[in-house]
């Protein structure tokens, strides 16, 4: 198996472009955040009162929550759900998982990708921190005449310099 290790100005690029990425979009996500949080909580209350009586996984709001959290990951018991309420529950946890994992995940992802294509095309808003460590380490390598030491660790490995 064969590893490869990126360079720290490839790790730098990565990261400068994730933080422009979540910069460009960030509006967008605070009002995702909003009506996801809206939906969110609209189905916990509702999963809270019709499940109340007859299951002890929604026996309160926080356990309800957990449990809705459960149910878009995908761990949940559907058959005493639907024990529980035949048809209003089943409805309902259908479109629990429609609403919530089909089509605000997909929003989502959506909103990332649009601020990924929009920092990728337009290079001004790409962060060049890493540009300027760079020149910061060249230039302080040069004021104090370490250019020779480096230069022999990038020849010999740093494995054989020590030895």
């Amino acid at each position: 198996m064969k590893f490869e290790n990126k360079s720290t100005d490839q790790s730098n690029l990565n990261a400068g472009f994730l933080s422009a990425t979540l910069r460009y979009c960030s509006e967008s996500i605070i009002n995702f955040t909003i009506m996801f949080a809206l939906v969110f909580f609209a189905f916990i209350h509702f999963f809270y009162l019709v499940y109340l009586p007859s299951l002890e996984v929604f026996s309160d709001l926080i356990m309800t929550a957990e449990q809705c959290l459960m149910m878009m990951v995908g761990k949940f018991n559907f058959s005493d759900m639907a024990k529980a309420s035949p048809v209003l529950g089943t409805l309902m946890f259908f479109l629990y998982m429609i609403i919530v994992f089909f089509i605000l995940l997909t929003m989502f992802v959506g909103i990332i990708l649009d601020g990924f294509a929009a920092v990728r095309d337009d290079i001004n808003k790409q962060s060049n921190e890493h540009e300027m460590v760079d020149f910061i380490v060249g230039r302080l390598r040069q004021w104090t005449g370490a250019n020779k030491y480096f230069g022999i660790r990038k020849k010999v490995g740093l494995s054989q310099l020590f030895v």
